[in-house]
């Protein structure tokens, strides 16, 4: 099954300047699992080192944030799903 990721522009050096990929696979962290093996840099970031997703990124599903919660890695996608990763800015 096809699912559509879109990444923020700021990560974009991470991924060649590419921002939207289409990708197979049956969970949310098997789709940015396969990200993050074509772009080894992305995995440094993305995950922590026990292979959790990092803290500071936030996985949209089909326009519905995922929580912490809700264990985001382990959610099913579908053909046609749309997932957006967020990075949430912070200052004062």
């Amino acid at each position: 099954m096809s699912v559509k990721v879109i990444i923020p522009f700021d990560l974009g050096h991470y991924t060649d300047g590419i921002l939207k990929f289409d990708l197979q696979g049956s969970t949310v962290g098997e789709i940015l699992h396969n990200i993050s093996q074509r772009f080894p840099r992305l995995d440094d970031i993305l995950f922590t080192h026990d292979g959790q997703l990092d803290e500071f990124f936030h996985i949209v599903l089909n326009k519905h944030v995922l929580s912490p919660a809700d264990n985001p890695l382990t959610n099913q996608v579908c053909d046609g799903d749309e997932i957006y990763m967020i990075v949430p800015l912070a200052g004062g």
